[in-house]
């Protein structure tokens, strides 16, 4: 059996950025195209509550391939090019896990 991929990211934007940042992929219609890919589970942005200039995100893809196909996607491409412009550094933890 196929395991689902989590994955956690965490941006660190730049200073008083970070609304900015998620009001750009949300109306570049990025987090929409995401959820609507084969094999993508959840796609959800999140403020966390330790860190203004912070945002996380939190995927479920239904298997490795999906994952994979997700980073080809030309949405995809394009959240890479919006992150030039805001993201200082970025934290990526992906996880194996069984749908319970």
């Amino acid at each position: 059996m196929k395991k689902k991929i989590l994955v956690q990211v965490r941006y660190i934007v730049k200073e008083g950025k970070r609304e900015e940042f998620l009001n750009q992929i949300l109306d570049e219609g990025i987090q929409k195209a995401c959820l609507q890919e084969d094999g993508c589970e959840k796609y959800d942005y999140y403020f966390p509550a330790d860190d203004s200039n912070a945002l996380c995100l939190c995927e479920i893809w239904r298997d490795a391939d999906a994952l994979q196909v997700h980073g080809t996607q030309p949405h995809f491409l394009r959240l890479g090019e919006i992150k030039g412009d805001y993201v200082v550094e970025m934290i990526v933890n992906k996880y194996q896990v069984e749908a319970l």
